[in-house]
């Protein structure tokens, strides 16, 4: 934290525009994604597109030159061309609504173009004969031309061009012109999954049904080198470059594609150590050629790293300037010589220009703190440090639960300091030490299931006896002060350490904490059936009766869908309540709205008798084709955290990224100021509750987040979903009116809803009520404000029916208004709902005491935010601000309260009578 605040007597003094020698910043009060340059006449301006969807124009005195908002939702790209040919460019802005927008030099909306639903995800204007056509592409994998006012002349399938064997047609990732011989020529990359695949490059003549050449880019193809930036390198026009930058977690792609010879290679960056590359993390290369002398260099930007690059292989040394930020994307302005980066990643609010003749640019890149909201962030994080130094828990407040935190980032003097604030909370599971990527060599022939013994997770090292196995398990216990956290298995292979192995470990921790970890657990056929009942319900009963249990860390729906199916019955039963935890791998997904409730369901039904959330660098990520994923301020996490422990989350994996910032997360849960409550304590849960019956097989498929060639209109008009639209084609997408995330959870798009409103409480999706399982009636384990109110509906994910044994089904697009009203009713039996864009808890601390937590709910673009807190049973006698111990104006009906930017509030508000 001291490193923090140092950084903020910087950041106190910088003005809403900073201008050193090399960089100049433009605060535009929005987290800008993209940046481009449009030419006006004989000048150029910057182009920007906001986390919202917004564009905005600014000249580079930093003067706004004019916005839209367009539609509210996110551009997949912007390109400027001047379509009209009246020497000012239009703006295309290919949007995830399914419209391509084009407005003119003054930002109105001259027309817009929509197919289908399908995101459209780049855009590009081509000419031929002098007649100027807009080019579109995207996820309904067609090449669509139009008209310079956007009529539709062509479509162009994917599958009557592609080369590929393996698929038959292609998303259009990118769409962009170039010169050959003063011709211009149509390029298309392709895209089949956004986890492997580098695709292929089409060159087409303009209007022609069939590229007269195409590329297949080299790689590896694996492990996320999906390309998701492209530049145009043509410096030398006899040798055209098409610039390509990857996505990894500690792998620098950058693929140069020759356009003349129809050839490609990776850019090599002679890198002699990995640690060049910085912390790990997943981040997304941007490249452009810069000149240099008679040559040029490729400027590559990966994370808060700008690499300076000779395209001699025998050329000199890389030069590697580091920033304080990572920043969301980057363009040239050859006719001005400048480089335009959008936002610092970490919420920032401003768009960099970088004079790259300046020899001063570097050192400023590297000392370069933002102006805006990143400084704002910074000081209002300071502001309530130096507040939380004299918190002191009201008397009538009483902490009954512990918060596990899993792989902190603390040191041992920090574990100590931490324990003398609160020696119970938080408890520090720690990491065993010398054993990752080691895993043990033991015989999986005696196993009967081929696929259990066959599979294995190919980054780990099977070199471990079960003797040093357990001497290092047994290490990690004798220097630990609470417990130990491991990875028991990944996918299908959870055999890291065979069963008797485990067994020993547990049994040598006595009253210490072991917590066994399996990611990505997703599956739903017979194979992990078997492994469930042979492997993991065996562990799970000697586990019984202990202080360990196991961490189940999954992804996108498991625990609205697959966690109902038969493999994990037993789980979902309550049979085993002390011993499962559920967590996420949120990364790619999108439906983190959900996940939340899905966990808490399963929690407040009694299945669990703890749930979890987890912080890890790609949790940024919902679509791996533009991966910006690598905030150096993990404000974003903090947030989520502080929203994620105040519903009950005692079960936290934290990635350490910036130990000085987090620390605060852990100063908030020790001091107290971070109510964890039990379950029976919240009162902002909804008694309207989604139970999940036997999942649809429509609505299993929907945990496909990775696949994008699965588009197709007349399945989604045919089969409206309760829960749709989560798969690789719908990134950012519009969420359709009957969808629960949009009259439950208040979501408007599938992207990264991590702290969701919930403006009518939280709607919890449970197993179905049944009053002989071993976990209880849902009602008994919540608030006494529940009992006998509340109210089941019932889904398969796809339809809704009128009971457990679905006697009768209803369409999701017509029933849904049935289950809106009934929340929206619900809501009469709460103390308070709020509405805003926060994410919001509350809490029975006493009989006349309610904890209320409201959070800013920009989870990567985060903002100052007006909420109304509703009252409804609650007759409200005091609120008081416990940070500031200042009070809150209210009436009988509302109060009004603003959440600063990047931050939280935390509430009492005292009752003149009980609930």
């Amino acid at each position: 934290m001291k490193k923090i605040i140092s950084l903020l007597v910087i950041f106190l003094s910088i003005q809403s525009v900073l201008a050193a020698d090399g960089i100049k910043s433009i605060e535009t009060d929005y987290t800008i994604m993209k940046v481009r340059v449009t030419k006006y006449k004989n000048t150029t301006k910057i182009i920007g597109s906001s986390y919202e969807g917004t564009v905005v124009c600014y000249d580079y005195d930093g003067k706004l030159q004019w916005k839209n908002e367009l539609s509210g939702f996110m551009n997949n790209d912007i390109y400027c061309a001047d379509i009209d040919n009246d020497g000012k460019d239009e703006v295309l802005a290919p949007n995830a609504d399914g419209n391509l927008y084009c407005l003119d030099d003054d930002g109105k909306l001259l027309w817009k173009f929509k197919k289908n639903s399908a995101p459209i995800l780049s855009a590009t204007m081509v000419a031929k004969d002098k007649i100027n056509y807009v080019v579109c592409g995207g996820y309904d994998k067609n090449i669509h031309y139009l008209t310079a006012d956007g009529k539709l002349l062509k479509s162009i399938p994917s599958a009557s061009y592609s080369v590929e064997n393996k698929f038959k047609d292609h998303a259009i990732n990118y769409l962009r012109t170039i010169q050959q011989k003063g011709k211009d020529i149509l390029v298309a990359l392709s895209a089949f999954n956004t986890n492997y695949d580098q695709g292929v490059l089409y060159y087409f003549n303009p209007l022609e049904n069939k590229p007269y050449a195409s590329d297949k880019m080299n790689g590896k193809g694996k492990g996320g080198s999906c390309p998701g930036t492209f530049a145009v390198n043509d410096l030398f026009p006899a040798n055209t470059e098409i610039i390509l930058g990857g996505n990894g977690l500690n792998q620098l792609g950058v693929s140069i594609a020759s356009v003349e010879k129809l050839t490609n290679a990776k850019l090599d960056l002679k890198l002699k150590e990995k640690s060049d590359l910085g912390a790990v993390g997943y981040r997304l290369a941007s490249a452009e050629a810069i000149p240099d002398a008679n040559s040029f260099k490729y400027y590559v930007l990966f994370g808060n790293r700008m690499f300076l690059v000779s395209p001699d292989k025998n050329g000199e040394k890389i030069e590697i300037i580091e920033s304080n930020y990572a920043f969301n994307d980057m363009c040239k302005d050859a006719s001005t010589k400048k480089l335009i980066l959008g936002s610092a990643q970490s919420g920032g609010s401003c768009i960099h220009v970088i004079d790259y003749t300046n020899n001063n640019w570097k050192k400023d890149f590297e000392k370069l703190n933002p102006p805006g909201k990143i400084a704002k962030i910074l000081e209002n994080t300071k502001d309530f440090s130096l507040k939380l130094r004299k918190f002191k828990a009201p008397n009538w407040e009483n902490q009954k639960v512990a918060v596990k935190v899993l792989s902190s980032g603390l040191n041992r003097e920090e574990i100590d300091a931490l324990a003398r604030i609160n020696g119970k909370n938080p408890v520090i599971i720690e990491e065993v030490k010398k054993l990752y990527p080691h895993v043990e060599n033991w015989d999986r022939s005696i196993l009967d299931n081929k696929v259990s013994r066959e599979t294995r997770d190919d980054r780990k090292k099977a070199d471990l006896t079960s003797t040093e196995a357990f001497s290092l398990f047994k290490k990690g216990l004798d220097d630990s002060k609470s417990g130990i956290q491991y990875w028991q298995g990944h996918g299908r292979d959870v055999y890291f350490y065979s069963l008797s192995t485990v067994k020993k470990v547990i049994d040598y921790a006595g009253a210490k904490i072991v917590i066994p970890v399996f990611a990505e657990l997703e599956q739903h056929d017979k194979d992990i059936e078997w492994t469930t009942e042979n492997f993991i319900y065996p562990l799970a009963s000697h586990l019984q009766g202990t202080n360990s249990f196991f961490s189940i860390r999954n992804k996108n729906l498991f625990w609205q869908s697959s966690v109902y199916t038969p493999a994990w019955k037993r789980l979902v039963s309550g049979e085993f309540a002390n011993v499962f935890v559920s967590s996420m791998e949120e990364s790619n997904s999108k439906t983190m709205d959900m996940s939340i409730s899905g966990r808490m369901g399963l929690w407040a039904a009694g299945s669990m008798n703890q749930w979890g959330s987890r912080f890890t660098r790609d949790n940024a990520c919902y679509d791996r084709l533009r991966q910006l994923s690598y905030q150096k301020v993990p404000n974003h996490a903090l947030r989520m955290f502080v929203h994620q422990i105040a519903s009950g989350a005692t079960v936290v994996h934290n990635t350490s990224v910036n130990e000085d910032y987090q620390k605060v997360l852990w100063d908030m849960i020790a001091k107290g100021i971070l109510y964890v409550p039990t379950r029976e304590e919240i009162v902002s849960i909804n008694p309207v509750h989604l139970s999940i019956i036997d999942p649809d097989s429509l609505y299993l498929e929907g945990n496909h987040v990775k696949d994008i060639t699965i588009y197709d209109e007349n399945f989604e008009n045919e089969n409206p979903m309760v829960i749709g639209r989560t798969t690789g084609v719908f990134a950012g997408a519009p969420v359709t009116d009957w969808d629960f995330s949009s009259y439950a959870s208040g979501a408007k798009e599938r992207r990264l809803e991590f702290l969701p409103t919930y403006s009518n409480g939280m709607v919890l999706t449970t197993p179905p009520t049944d009053k002989n399982s071993k976990r209880g009636l849902l009602e008994n384990h919540l608030n006494p404000i529940y009992k006998n109110n509340v109210k089941e509906f019932f889904t398969d994910g796809r339809n809704y029916y009128s009971d457990a044994n679905k006697t009768k089904k209803y369409r999701a697009d017509e029933y849904y208004t049935t289950v809106k009203k009934a929340i929206e009713e619900g809501t009469k039996i709460m103390p308070l709902t709020v509405e805003g864009r926060v994410a919001w808890v509350a809490a029975q601390t006493a009989p006349t005491h309610l904890r209320l937590t409201l959070v800013d709910g920009g989870y990567v673009n985060p903002d100052d935010r007006m909420v109304t807190v509703n009252f409804h049973t609650a007759k409200v006698k005091k609120i008081v601000n416990l940070l500031t111990n200042e009070e809150v104006k209210f009436t009988a009906e509302k109060a009004t309260i603003t959440v600063p930017c990047g931050l939280f509030m935390f509430l009492d508000i005292e009752l003149k009578e009980k609930l």
